[in-house]
C-alpha cells in the first residue's frame, strides 16, 4: 500500500492500498482523513510520530500499526513514514 497525506487528509492512495481498506476505487478514500482508519487504540502514537516527522525527523523507522477498513474490518500493517514536499 502506498499513501500520501497531507495536513492528515490522504490526497494518493494506489489501488492496493484502496483495496486493502475495503474501497473499490481510490477516490473513496482520498479526502478522507488519514486518523479515520487508523484504530482509536493506534491514534496517538501515530499521531506523536506524524508530529515527529514534521519536526524534520525526516524518517519514521518501520512500526506496526493497526488499522480498520471501511467495513469496519481490522488489520495490523508495518508502515514506513517519510516527509516529502511536492
Amino acid at each position: 500500500m502506498i499513501a500520501i497525506h497531507k495536513a492528515s487528509i490522504i490526497v494518493f492512495i494506489n489501488k492496493t492500498g484502496a483495496a486493502f481498506l475495503g474501497a473499490e476505487h481510490p477516490d473513496e478514500i482520498i479526502g478522507r482523513s488519514v486518523t479515520e482508519f487508523v484504530h482509536p487504540n493506534h491514534r496517538d502514537a501515530a499521531g506523536a510520530r506524524i508530529s515527529e516527522l514534521l519536526e524534520g525527523e525526516g524518517r519514521s523507522p518501520v512500526y506496526e500499526q493497526r488499522v480498520v477498513g471501511l467495513d469496519g474490518t481490522e488489520r495490523f500493517i508495518e508502515v514506513v513514514g517519510t516527509q516529502t514536499s511536492f
